[in-house]
């Protein structure tokens, strides 16, 4: 789980797994939050229970927005084509940022990650 949480319109404090806990264990913190503040939680996890111990108390606080994951690879691929051709990384033929999608799990990270890598540079 990635917390994202902002007391001024930016920077964002990032918490990772470590700090879940932590962050978890001060509900007071968020309620009442500011109308000017917004505290983001994503995770590709089951949230089935997702905040252990504090599922009740800390999911009332929230709005669940689901997203789905299937789809996506086709609009993934041309946009990592667009970043590349930016970038002056790109050398390989559409279909191929269509299987690095896929081989990366639609993890758009990862596929920039393998771009900058210059995996799909000519060569």
């Amino acid at each position: 789980m990635t917390c994202l949480t902002s007391f001024r319109p930016s920077p964002f404090f990032r918490a990772d797994d470590d700090l879940q806990a932590e962050i978890l264990g001060q509900l007071t913190a968020l309620d009442p939050v500011p109308a000017r503040v917004i505290v983001i939680f994503t995770t590709t996890a089951d949230s089935a229970d997702l905040f252990g111990e504090y599922e009740g108390p800390f999911r009332s606080r929230c709005k669940p927005v689901q997203f789905t994951n299937q789809g996506l690879a086709p609009l993934f691929a041309k946009r990592a084509r667009e970043i590349a051709l930016a970038e002056n990384l790109d050398g390989k033929p559409e279909a191929a940022y269509l299987k690095l999608v896929q081989r990366c799990h639609n993890n758009m990270r990862a596929v920039l990650q393998a771009i900058e890598m210059g995996e799909m540079a000519e060569g």
